[in-house]
């Protein structure tokens, strides 16, 4: 039991520090893009971005009925696909107050559905030939969270990773309405300071850090310099990401919320495919 418990505990560990080095390379990365570019970026994904949110939402909702997965843990993993999975799933736990089996289900599902997008999604975008910009786009509107969309995009390419980074962290801001959404209809249920807290404000951070670097010039070169640590230090996250890994909280999630997990991210991922198909 004690080395059970020593296990869980560096865990929780790595966990702590996946986040820190993921949110510092991101904010790093951000002093290499280019500002008008991001801008446009998340005015064009605006429109899909969007529906595609709506239209997981009622889905979730809907299959986890259909499948009797727990209303809330139905609801958390749909908002874990359709926003920014794990950053997604513990603001909206602040709003609706699931309780702590159903958050630890949810993100479960969403971890390991994750890990496998690492993998799969570079695999699949070169078998197709997708080009920068389009895996770019795709994995960033169907890989749940941003250290997965991140680290899929920077094994496909430079210019995917800047592109996929900054589309995915512009949809991550939709986490806000979302919240403001549940919070009025739950307004008795809400916890504001556990889903204020919940918020990933890197991403602000990161609007401001793209902002500073493109607005004095005088900082380019610095700005090469940091974007190179950040992906250095992408590397790290990712290798603690892979160790959180946990096979028996696998097991325990049950069948039911990973077949609604899968049953979300499979149509989300082929209509994204269309998508950037069609447009990009």
């Amino acid at each position: 039991m004690a080395s059970l418990g020593g296990l869980a505990g560096q865990r929780k560990r790595y966990h702590s520090l996946s986040r820190w080095f993921l949110q510092g390379a991101i904010i790093a990365m951000a002093a290499g893009i280019d500002f008008p570019s991001a801008l446009r970026v998340g005015v064009e994904g605006l429109g899909v971005t969007f529906f595609s949110i709506v239209g997981i939402l009622l889905l979730g909702i809907l299959l986890g009925r259909l499948l009797g997965v727990a209303r809330d843990t139905a609801l958390l993993v749909s908002v874990g696909t359709a926003v920014c999975g794990g950053s997604a799933i513990a603001a909206i736990a602040g709003v609706i107050k699931p309780g702590n089996q159903k958050i630890a289900t949810s993100l479960t599902v969403v971890f390991t559905l994750n890990g496998l997008a690492l993998f799969v999604f570079p695999m699949i975008g070169h078998g197709l030939g997708l080009s920068q910009a389009s895996f770019a786009w795709w994995s960033a509107l169907s890989i749940h969270d941003t250290s997965s969309v991140v680290g899929a995009a920077s094994a496909y390419g430079e210019s995917s990773l800047q592109l996929a980074t900054t589309v995915k962290l512009a949809r991550a801001l939709w986490i806000i309405p979302i919240a403001i959404v549940f919070g009025v209809l739950r307004r008795d249920r809400v916890d504001s300071h556990r889903s204020f807290s919940a918020f990933p404000w890197f991403v602000l951070v990161f609007v401001g850090v793209v902002a500073l670097f493109w607005g004095l010039p005088g900082l380019r070169g610095a700005g090469s310099v940091l974007s190179g640590l950040g992906k250095s230090a992408m590397v790290v996250a990712l290798f603690f990401i892979g160790a959180c890994i946990d096979f028996k909280g696998i097991r325990a999630a049950g069948a039911r919320a990973f077949l609604l997990g899968v049953s979300l991210w499979l149509p989300t991922a082929a209509l994204a495919l269309v998508y950037v198909y069609h447009f990009h």
